[in-house]
């Protein structure tokens, strides 16, 4: 039992997780430097959830990798991980850490979810069948989460059923020759997976 222990405290100390105890717990100064921002108007975690939630919260570690990978594309413009990416964004901003700095957070795009890195381009199936386009909300919060560290990338593959060209591509997003199986290389690498699909 106590071997099980001594493993278990070597894991979390082998971990990317901060301690509640090394979270600051003094109230939030306007222009003073600090790494756990809570949400305005709240000045401080205890205020905001109540006596003894600093104690019991468990900060994000430096240096998170994430790999987002998208199957699916909806045509009506609700889509999961752009709907959600700024709450990752907050989650690590209101520590003090920065996307693509602190924690890398890479997207991939694969299957009809590839039209998400498309610039509105009108696209045509090489058959002929039904032109599908990214919407210009979504090339909006993509072309944002690039800007604020995202690296977004698309599947060829996918790219090659779906008649996606480089010139219909949105700045910044690159493309893969196999979405899935960079996939899994950023896996071996090290980064968690969330998938949408």
């Amino acid at each position: 039992m106590s071997l099980a222990i001594a493993g278990l405290a070597l894991t979390l100390l082998g971990s990317n997780a901060i301690l509640a105890a090394d979270c600051p717990v003094e109230p939030y100064k306007d222009g003073e430097a600090h790494p756990f921002i809570p949400y305005a108007p709240y000045t401080d975690v205890d205020t905001e959830f109540g006596i003894g939630a600093q104690a019991n919260t468990v900060c994000i570690g430096k240096q998170g990798k994430l790999v987002i990978q998208v199957d699916n594309h909806n045509a009506n413009g609700t889509v999961p991980w752009l709907s959600t990416y700024g709450f990752f964004l907050r989650n690590y901003e209101i520590q003090g850490m920065e996307a693509g700095k602190d924690v890398n957070i890479a997207v991939v795009l694969s299957v009809s979810g590839a039209y998400l890195g498309t610039n509105g381009n009108p696209i045509t199936k090489p058959d002929g069948s039904a032109t599908v386009t990214n919407t210009n909300d979504n090339i909006t919060k993509v072309k944002d989460a690039i800007s604020r560290g995202f690296k977004v990338y698309i599947c060829q593959t996918a790219a090659r059923a779906l008649g996606i060209k480089q010139s219909d591509l949105i700045e910044g997003v690159q493309f893969t020759p196999g979405g899935h199986l960079l996939v899994a290389d950023f896996q071996m690498n090290g980064y968690a997976l969330l998938s949408y699909k």
